[in-house]
């Protein structure tokens, strides 16, 4: 399922509610997995993140969808 992005910022992609997900760590699961846990606790109660909101922005699965969302428009202007 694609979701259409309506916009140029990750604060414009739809996302699903009640979806979350912290996978696909590979080797780095040691490492990665309980500070994901952590942004994403902080996440959905609310309260201050572990890092700087950029560095979140950087770490955002919608990237992913974003990216492929601009290069398709990039392909359909030629």
């Amino acid at each position: 399922m694609c979701l259409p992005i309506s916009g140029s910022r990750l604060r414009d992609v739809p996302r699903l509610p009640g979806l979350y997900g912290l996978l696909a760590y590979g080797s780095r699961g040691i490492v990665w997995a309980a500070f994901a846990a952590e942004l994403l606790a902080s996440m959905l109660e609310g309260d201050a993140l572990p890092i700087e909101r950029e560095l979140v922005e950087a770490l955002d699965p919608a990237r992913f969808a974003l990216k492929a969302d601009r290069r398709r428009a990039a392909e359909a202007n030629g």
